[in-house]
């Protein structure tokens, strides 16, 4: 890649031995293991077995005949539907806490944080899992938290490697110390977090990212350097920050997602049907925003 011009900072997949090995030996570059990945295997271990058991109990619970004649068997159930109730509530609790901890920035702080913190974070939820797996007796299957403890440092890696490539582009800026901390702790945070917001559509998380970019936002208009430097100056930080924040990636799936969707309609012989067209030309027309907001029917 040296040779056309090309520096790889990481790769980020699942951890498929060929993926990993094309980034280490072709590639040059480290292997970072995908966050979707990783929390999906969770969601087919953990989090499906705790569904099927709380969907039998209550499949039980409608089925039972007489209230009066099956009164124990009744509050058994309802125990330990109440308690699969909550095993769920903090699966999807921990699922959270993992998905909002994988940042360049604490979202619950606004600072910048390391590869060895978020690690330090996984390694405590993995711990809980555990807990849960053992408290519920959950069987031993391919999305298990022991897999996901093996791939806690691949995971967290991803972080210490975007904050050395922001070194080196502000090192290319010529800034000196007190703007560069500027730019780290109050310009990244704050265009981080936006963009976030905007891209996340889990309304929990949206909602999370929104307060963090408010309090990013608020925390960068009032810094002694943002209020001291000119519009212009401001403006060209800013596009250096959309442009860095942008190249934070901890997972490949709308990548694959999108190479997916395009391989379908390129190797579709069979073309597309009435239907299907009818449906794409509403979902662009009336669906799909502009930047604005607006959509193309407007």
């Amino acid at each position: 890649m040296s040779k056309l011009g090309l520096n790889i900072h990481y790769c980020v997949s699942d951890r498929a031995k060929a993926l990993v090995k094309l980034a280490l030996d072709e590639l040059g570059c480290p292997s970072i293991a995908d966050l979707f990945h990783a929390l999906r295997e969770l969601s087919q271990g953990i989090g499906s077995e705790l569904s099927d058991r709380l969907f039998r109990v209550n499949r039980r619970l409608r089925e039972l005949g007489d209230p009066a004649a099956n009164a124990s068997l009744k509050q058994q159930l309802q125990v330990q539907q109440s308690g699969l109730e909550q095993a769920q509530a903090q699966y999807r609790s921990i699922l959270h806490h993992l998905t909002t901890t994988l940042h360049p920035f604490a979202i619950r702080l606004g600072i910048p944080q390391t590869s060895k913190r978020v690690e330090s974070e996984f390694q405590q939820q993995a711990t809980i899992l555990n807990t849960l797996k053992q408290t519920y007796q959950l069987s031993d299957k391919p999305g298990s938290p022991s897999k996901f403890e093996r791939q806690r440092h691949d995971l967290a890696a991803v972080v210490d490697l975007w904050w050395e490539w922001v070194e080196q582009r502000l090192s290319a800026q010529n800034c000196d110390l007190s703007t560069g901390d500027w730019v780290k702790q109050s310009l990244l945070p704050a265009h981080y977090w936006h963009q976030q917001s905007v891209r996340t559509k889990t309304p929990t998380l949206k909602a999370a990212y929104q307060i963090a970019a408010q309090h990013a936002q608020a925390a960068l208009m009032r810094h002694p350097i943002t209020t001291a430097m000119s519009c212009k100056q401001f403006t060209q930080w800013q596009t250096w920050a959309t442009s860095m924040v942008t190249k934070f990636q901890r997972t490949s799936s709308p990548v694959e997602g999108r190479n997916g969707y395009l391989s379908q309609i390129h190797h579709n012989r069979r073309g597309l049907s009435t239907r299907r067209l009818r449906v794409m030309t509403t979902i662009h027309n009336f669906h799909l925003q502009r930047s604005d907001g607006s959509t193309a029917a407007e």
